[in-house]
Formats: structure tokens, sequence, C-alpha cells
């Protein structure tokens, strides 16, 4: 809470799940893969909820240890998240980004009928994931190599890219009327969103989150539409070439695979 708190958040209050939300979080847990599961199972010390005004964090995973380390996790989850679409969740966060310039330029995304909870929850477990594995933690690993250098900063041609000028990389926001050009820049690389840009954690839990998603039949849009509602750029990451490589390689790693072996905990 005092890190939500830091963020901007405010009216901050536990959440007590209803008999109708535990049914949701239950199906959502359900549905994560076998090896998210298991790990959770070994390692999550705390999944909780909290009740705050939206603008200030989605969601947090961190180490149960205040010292940081240990291998058991906590993940909080802000409860109107529950509710959401993704649709919605996705849109409201990459608004963020920009501000308004008066063109009356949108950005939209489309996401079908997929819920904000299973994407944010795949997303948070799949930090657990790399966490006990040390998937990102191996700097020659498929994750990072030719992409990061370190945890936090971009190889090049990507660190100069317009994609790496966001807020989640400490740039200011995009003069609306900017966004088909940024949008543009993100497509000519192998990140499957903005988000993903911000460390190579966030790159590897975008991807496994989404992965698993599309495996279900769920789609991505984005469409930038200017002030008379005329399509000016639309974008469909999960179609891009060089992102299909990486999802595939994830499945080169075994991340979803039904059979791990029992010494993975």
């Amino acid at each position: 809470m005092e890190t939500f708190r830091d963020a901007g958040g405010s009216e901050i209050t536990p959440h007590a799940l209803t008999e109708q939300e535990w049914a949701v979080v239950d199906s959502v847990l359900g549905k994560l893969p076998p090896l998210h599961r298991r790990v959770l199972q070994g390692h999550l010390r705390r999944l909780s909820f909290v009740d705050l005004k939206p603008g200030a964090g989605n969601a947090l995973t961190s180490r149960a240890d205040p010292d940081g380390k240990g291998d058991a996790f906590d993940i909080t989850l802000r409860a109107s998240l529950l509710h959401e679409t993704l649709t919605d969740f996705l849109t409201a966060k990459d608004a963020g980004l920009f501000e308004d310039d008066g063109s009356g330029y949108r950005v939209r995304f489309n996401a079908g009928r997929a819920d904000a909870l299973t994407y944010v929850l795949l997303h948070e477990a799949t930090h657990v994931v790399d966490q006990v594995l040390g998937l990102t933690a191996d700097a020659d690993g498929p994750v990072r190599k030719a992409l990061w250098i370190g945890s936090r900063d971009l190889a090049e041609p990507y660190a100069s890219s317009l994609a790496a000028k966001t807020r989640f990389r400490g740039s200011s926001r995009i003069p609306v009327h900017q966004a088909a050009n940024y949008y543009r820049a993100l497509a000519r690389t192998p990140f499957v969103s903005f988000y993903a840009t911000a460390a190579a954690s966030e790159d590897l839990a975008e991807l496994a989150a989404w992965r698993q998603l599309s495996h279900h039949g769920r789609k991505l849009s984005v469409t930038v539409v200017d002030a008379t509602g005329r399509r000016v750029f639309r974008y469909e990451p999960l179609k891009s070439a060089s992102v299909r490589r990486r999802l595939a390689m994830l499945d080169a790693l075994g991340l979803f695979r039904s059979d791990w072996p029992d010494q993975i905990r």
C-alpha cells in the first residue's frame, strides 16, 4: 500500500473479495499455465487486492522479505481490475503516454471480449516465474540477447527508436497527434507493447501474457483516429513477424509445457 501511495495513489484500502469475486479469481488462477501455477504454489505468500483511485498503478509483485531477498513473493492488484475489460485497461494504460493537444486524435485498443484480470495476473505471475528461474538474469539468454544491455538499458537500434521515448522509459508525455508515428516505430521493433520496453522483466511478462491469451484465440489491435474519426494508423502486434518469432522463443524455452519436472518448484 505504501508503494501505491508513492506512485500517487490516494484513499487506498484493503479490498475484501465478495463470493462472486472469489469465483472470478479462482477461475483466472485455474487458467494459468502449469509452470506458473506450480511456481506460485511454491513461492506466492499472498495475493491481495486494494481499492484506490485510478491512475496510481495497477499491480505490484514484490519479494515478501523486506530486504528484497528470499524466494517468497506477494502480488497486489487494483481491485477494480476484477470488473474491467482488457480493451478498456489497455486503452487507459497507453492514454497516460499522451497529452491532449487539441488535435482531436484518439488512441483505442481492441482486445475483444478478454478481461483485464486474466492478462494482469498472467503478467504478474510471469514476474515470479522469472525471478525463480532467473530468465532475465541471463545476459546471453534468448530473452535479452541483442535486445537488452543489462536489465533496463535497450540495445541499438531500439534505444534510439521513438518506441523507447515514452513515459514508460522516463520521457515526457507525447502530443497525441504524434501517436501514429510512435506506434509505427513500435511496429518496427520486436516488442509487443510500449510497456515491454520499460525493462527486460516487463518485456518477458508482456510476451508471456500475450502468448497465452493469443493461444486461447484473443486478438489485439490498436488504432489511431483523427478528429473526424478517420483511421490514421492501425497495428496488430500479434501479427508482427518479429513479435511472433519471440512468442515462438517462449515456446522453445518450454514456459508453457505441461510436464515440467518435479524439481521445478
